[in-house]
């Protein structure tokens, strides 16, 4: 009959969901056995609630699904509280008594203070954002609009990060990650550089590096120019002129521990090398250079400078005092001071 009322065709029947169906989509089975870690539970609850979510199951028929998904200790503590708790038992009713069970609130106050007060510390971004995700769950009334989110999630980060990210727009969490990310990989860059920078001034001031010792060792000296006795150059004073005018004297180095003297790079102690010229295979007593200071050449050299001029027609010669071990060795600051006290009339040749 035309124009007669078709009515509509009847709703499709509700999908039916096994336990083997809700596995299949990402559902785990909870036996209560790890009481002691309420984390545990509380993934689990989140996980029930968006496979459930996600196969449009009625909202009426979460809790009996959940149920289904207790086992062992889980289901035993189930059977004692749903007792007198009529079927089928809607999910308004099981997560309150699930949550009190497994995720205490002394938990969850911890959790809350824990988010309260988290930084990033030595984390990376990447563990930083997940464990920040996670522990605002906990702590929602703190980041309950996106704005207060980023605030945290920025103020949270390492200082060097959070100081230039503090005027970035807050409208989004993932632009403000990006730009931390970005922001991060530039100072990685940079530090690198500057390292490189810094490595290549010690090679140029050093020259090749040695090996490592802490004993002190002879060796026979190398004929490279460029060994060990540049590591460990006398520090030069430097004079600054500080606000009130005056002027005082720094060291571009500190006193080393080992040889009691101002150097840069490697001390030559520590190498088994002399304080005196660099080399290896004497101690600065026995020092060649020390000792070439009392040739008749450097004493001709005090002679003039005593008298200011060649000195009489005789031969003038200074004799090294000999030292216990019968070798020709020279005190060099006693026997300094003797030759600046010397004067024409106490000078004595070598038969005298």
């Amino acid at each position: 009959m035309a124009g007669a009322h078709v009515p509509p065709p009847p709703p499709p029947p509700a999908p039916i969901v096994s336990i083997e169906k809700l596995k299949r989509n990402g559902a785990h089975e909870f036996c209560g056995d790890q009481i002691a870690d309420p984390q545990i539970a509380k993934r689990w609850q989140e996980r029930t609630v968006r496979v459930l979510e996600n196969l449009k199951v009625p909202v009426e028929d979460w809790g009996q699904h959940a149920i289904s998904l207790l086992q062992d200790a889980a289901y035993d503590w189930w059977k004692r509280v749903g007792a007198t708790i009529p079927v089928p038992v809607p999910w308004t009713t099981f997560e309150p008594l699930f949550i009190a069970e497994y995720v205490p609130d002394h938990y969850v106050d911890a959790k809350y203070e824990e988010f309260s007060n988290f930084t990033q510390g030595k984390l990376t971004l990447l563990e930083y954002r997940q464990q920040f995700d996670g522990l605002a769950e906990f702590g929602k009334d703190l980041v309950n609009t996106m704005e207060k989110r980023c605030k945290k999630f920025i103020k949270g980060m390492r200082p060097d990060l959070s100081s230039t990210l503090i005027i970035a727009p807050r409208a989004d969490i993932n632009d403000v990650y990006k730009k931390a990310l970005e922001l991060n990989e530039e100072l990685i860059r940079k530090a690198a550089y500057e390292e490189a920078l810094l490595e290549e001034s010690h090679t140029v001031q050093s020259g090749p590096k040695m090996g490592h010792g802490s004993k002190r060792t002879f060796s026979a000296p190398s004929n490279s120019r460029h060994d060990k006795r540049a590591k460990s150059t006398p520090s030069t004073s430097v004079a600054v002129t500080s606000k009130s005018g005056q002027e005082k004297m720094t060291y571009r180095n500190p006193v080393c521990p080992h040889c009691n003297r101002r150097h840069a790079g490697e001390c030559w102690l520590t190498q088994g090398l002399c304080l005196g010229c660099g080399w290896a295979g004497h101690f600065r007593d026995d020092c060649p250079t020390t000792q070439a200071r009392f040739s008749p050449q450097h004493q001709a050299r005090w002679v003039f400078l005593l008298f200011g001029g060649p000195c009489l027609p005789r031969v003038i010669v200074l004799r090294p005092r000999p030292t216990n071990q019968g070798s020709q060795q020279l005190d060099n600051s006693r026997d300094e001071h003797k030759l600046v006290r010397m004067h024409a009339g106490t000078y004595r040749s070598a038969g005298q």
